[in-house]
Parts: C-alpha cells; sequence; structure tokens
C-alpha cells in the first residue's frame, strides 16, 4: 500500500447521484432534489476515477518494471479473466479509505442480538464493517473496505471444494461463491469461475482450466502436486498455497507415533533422520532435539545453497538412524527428485533397522518397497499417513504397518484456520478485494511446550489406525470428516 497523502486523508464528501452529472451545461434538473445521497471514498474525485465502473473490454497482460510505473499493456490470448489489480500508484488509492476497527466478537452479537448485520462503531461514514462467522468456531473474520469501491467492482466468481473447514462465508461478503465437492470440479463447473480455492483432490491442469477464465488458484495446504504448474504459469493463472500451515500438527503426529510403538523404547538418547528441513521439517528437527533426540538434517537444495555444514546425506541418514521421517515436496526434477525417495536401494542401506515415516507425499515411498523391507526385515516398522494412488491404498501395506492414517497428519485445528487464513488473504489481495483481520491468532509451533508425556497425551495415532484398518474404503470419508485435534501450545 502506498503512504497516505494528505488530500487522502480528508473526510469523504458527499454528493448526489442523478440526472445533474451527466449534463455539460452546469445546471441542476428538477430531480436532483429526489437524487439519493452516496458517499465517495476519501480523496479526490481524480484520485478514484480509475476505480469506476468500466464498459466490458478484452483483458490484458500486464508488464511492470522494477519501479512499476511504466505499464505495458497487450491483449491477453486467451479467455476474459477478472484483471489482478497491482499496487501501483493509480490504482492504490482504493486501500486508502480502510479504517482500523477491533473486531465485533460473537459475545458481543449476541448481547445486541448483531448476528449476521453491519457494526458501524468508530466508522467513517463511507467505511463498512462486514464480519462472517464460521460454522466450524468461534472464528470470526473481519472485512475492512470502502463501501463505493466495493459495490463499483465486478465481484470475481469463486469455487471452493466444499471440505475446506473455516472458510463458508468469509468470502461471500466480497465474492460470488459456489462450494463443488472434488468430484464435480469439470471444465463445465468451473468455466465461468475466476478463482478456485481447493485441495490435493482437484487436479488443476489444462483438461480441467483450458476453457475457464481462471487467473488464480488458492491450494489450502502445503503440497501443490495436484497443480500443473509449468501449464498454469505459461497461461498467466497465479498460483498460492500455504506453506508451513500444519508444521506443528505433523511434528505432534510424528512423535505422537514414535511414543506409540512398544518396541522403540524412549525418544532420549535415539538418532532421528530428518529428510526435508522446510517448514515442517524444521520443526520436527527442533522438536526432536527438545526431546532429547541427536537430530541428522537432510536437505540437499538447502545445502547446496547454505553449505554442507550442519546437513547429512541421505546414505549417512539410512546408515545412523533409528527413525527416519520424510517432509520434502513431491518432485520428479533432475537435480533433486523425490519422487520414490524412498525406494529398495536406500532400505537396502538400513543398518539399523529404522522405523520409517512418511508424512509427507504419498509416492515419495516407494509403497511396494516398504512392504519388501518388513517382510526381509531390513526395516522394523513403518508409519504411514501418506500413501501412493489415494484413496485406493495397499491393503498388504494397511496391514504390516505399525501406524497407517488416512493422509491426517496435519489435521489439527490451528492448522486448517491457518490454511483457510492464507489462501483467503492471497486470494483478496490478487484481486483487490478488501482486507481481513482474523481474530484468533495462531501460536508459532516452534515455541510449543513439549514433553514425552504431553506429546502422547495430545494424540492417540492407533485410534485412527484401528478405523482404518476397520473400514478402508471409508479413507476419503475418515479423512474429510476427521474431528480436528488440538496442537500443542
Amino acid at each position: 500500500m502506498h503512504p497516505c497523502r494528505s488530500d487522502r486523508r480528508r473526510d469523504p464528501a458527499v454528493v448526489l447521484s442523478g440526472s445533474r452529472h451527466n449534463r455539460s451545461d452546469g445546471h441542476a434538473s428538477a430531480s436532483d432534489a429526489r437524487s439519493t445521497p452516496v458517499f465517495q471514498p476519501a480523496g479526490s474525485s481524480e484520485t478514484h476515477r480509475s476505480h469506476r465502473r468500466q464498459p466490458d473490454r478484452r483483458p490484458c497482460v500486464r508488464h511492470t518494471q522494477s519501479d512499476e510505473s511504466h505499464i505495458h499493456e497487450r491483449p491477453h490470448p486467451r479467455h476474459a479473466r477478472l484483471p489482478c489489480r497491482h499496487r501501483h500508484s493509480k490504482r492504490s488509492a482504493m486501500h486508502h479509505g480502510f479504517q482500523q476497527c477491533s473486531i465485533l466478537r460473537r459475545s458481543a452479537q449476541r448481547v445486541h442480538s448483531l448476528s449476521g448485520i453491519l457494526h458501524r462503531k468508530a466508522l467513517r461514514p463511507s467505511a463498512r464493517l462486514h464480519s462472517r462467522y464460521s460454522a466450524h468456531s468461534s472464528l470470526s473474520v473481519v472485512y475492512l473496505m470502502d463501501s463505493d469501491n466495493h459495490l463499483n467492482a465486478r465481484r470475481p466468481e469463486v469455487i471452493i471444494e466444499a471440505n475446506i473447514p473455516f472458510i463458508r462465508g468469509i468470502l461471500e461478503p466480497v465474492a460470488d461463491v459456489s462450494y463443488l465437492e472434488p468430484e464435480r470440479f469439470t471444465p463445465e463447473t468451473v468455466a465461468t469461475a475466476d478463482a478456485i480455492v481447493t485441495r490435493t483432490r482437484v487436479k488443476c491442469c489444462e483438461d480441467l482450466l483450458g476453457e475457464s477464465r481462471v487467473s488464480f488458484i488458492a491450494s489450502a495446504t502445503i503440497g501443490l502436486d495436484h497443480v500443473d504448474l509449468p501449464w498454469c504459469r505459461s497461461h498467466g493463472i497465479t498460483v498460492v498455497n500455504a506453506p508451513g500451515c500444519n508444521a506443528p500438527a505433523v511434528a505432534q503426529y510424528v512423535f505422537a507415533s514414535l511414543l506409540s510403538l512398544p518396541d522403540f523404547g524412549p525418544l532420549d538418547g535415539k538418532t532421528l533422520g530428518v529428510v526435508g528441513v522446510g517448514n515442517v521439517g524444521r520443526i520436527v528437527a527442533d522438536w526432536g532435539e527438545r526431546l532429547g533426540m541427536r537430530v541428522m538434517r537432510c536437505d540437499p537444495p538447502r545445502a547446496l545453497a547454505e553449505g554442507a555444514t550442519g546437513f547429512s546425506s541421505i546414505e549417512e541418514i539410512a546408515a545412523e538412524a533409528d527413525a527416519i521421517t520424510f517432509h520434502t515436496p513431491l518432485t520428479r526434477t533432475v537435480d533433486c527428485p523425490t519422487f520414490h525417495l524412498c525406494d529398495d536401494s536406500l532400505l537396502a542401506g538400513m543398518t539399523h533397522r529404522p522405523v520409517i515415516i512418511n508424512s509427507a507425499r504419498g509416492p515419495v515411498a516407494d509403497n511396494e518397497a516398504l512392504i519388501r523391507a518388513l517382510r526381509d526385515k531390513r526395516i522394523s516398522n513403518v508409519v504411514i499417513d501418506c500413501w501412493e494412488n489415494e484413496p485406493d491404498i495397499s491393503r498388504t501395506l494397511l496391514d504390516m504397518a505399525a501406524v497407517a492414517t488416512p493422509h491426517i497428519a496435519g489435521y489439527s485445528r490451528q492448522g486448517k484456520i491457518r490454511a483457510t487464513q492464507m489462501a483467503v488473504d492471497a486470494l483478496t489481495a490478487h484481486f483487490g478485494l478488501p482486507a481481513t483481520q482474523w481474530s484468533e491468532k495462531m501460536a508459532d509451533g516452534a515455541k510449543a511446550t513439549i514433553s514425552a508425556g504431553l506429546i502422547a497425551a495430545s494424540y492417540d495415532p492407533m485410534a485412527d489406525t484401528a478405523m482404518l484398518r476397520r473400514d478402508p474404503a471409508s479413507f476419503e470419508r475418515l479423512r474429510n470428516h476427521y474431528h480436528l485435534r488440538e496442537e500443542l501450545s
């Protein structure tokens, strides 16, 4: 946001909308007295002229130089897209009317019977405060907007995967929103959408989006392997995800699983290999050290960028670790591929018969290779949350694994709120929609108070394992209707 100028800080002026503004002779008509007062946002009319409703026209690709002062436009070769409001000087005026206000909490709504209506306390006449509450919790979101700009802008059409929690009612004040089950995302249903918000079950590629006007995809999860990034990039589609949103929950899952294994023993003094030291792996490694474990870190891209000090090779981890946990993205690049990173050749070098934990992406570990390693006793146990071919998982591996869960390692209440918040904030920024304030602040998982006793009491992975074994065909239902657990804080 550009700094406010003095001519934008004055109170909004009240003007009359009506026929007088369409006349060129400077005289008002008799109907002016019946015209309806409307509020203009703070600033001169010249400041906001670019935000008045414009006639429909073909979109363009905008190329900005580093100072964002020089813009080149050319017709976009694809279907019409709702243009992103870039934050250059002519467009930034729409942000200057925003006001900072306290959040109207649910308790206040109960007392004053204001649920679902506008709260205008401490606002200038031109501002409106919109509050929407999720059906899943007491989380509230406040929209700070300039009503004149908001009403004059075309509302983007947004399609949201129906199983994403904490999002219903959040975007409705500023967008036309519909909710679809993953299997109902088809070229026909997304044809007129400007944006989609989804998770890993919707494959975002040319087959789905080729004839649509989608310009923005938000993945309310960490992974992006369900998105054809090169194709989206070449067609001007912005893609965002929620990195680190569930990191504390995954750490909770990893150590609760290890503590549930009767043959593993106390964590103190054991060696933990962490493969992939990004947002999730960093917290897992930190928790491991705080629990008294010796932690070996493997992250080839980081080792290349930062130097080898502090990092180990995956072969060194295979030879020394008592437990190896994977936290990599799924990639098939030539330099550092992670597809089947845990395969027969890696498992053959595991001399300590470690526990293998996969809570990253299913194809990071070759499921058939894990079965062979268990049979040959090259590894002692498998903890698996992410599977190949989900939801049609290997029944053999399900029976042999010590802990087997339906892709819910990161399913905490706080993690889901973070993911939704990150997706909504990115979407509103992309389309120049009103900013949001979230009433619930998430604690940093790296600073959580942890101990073996607290972790074991906070989550029992064997209960989830029992439910999946009872009915493997219910994998997707168990995942979509999972009771979100609480993180350690």
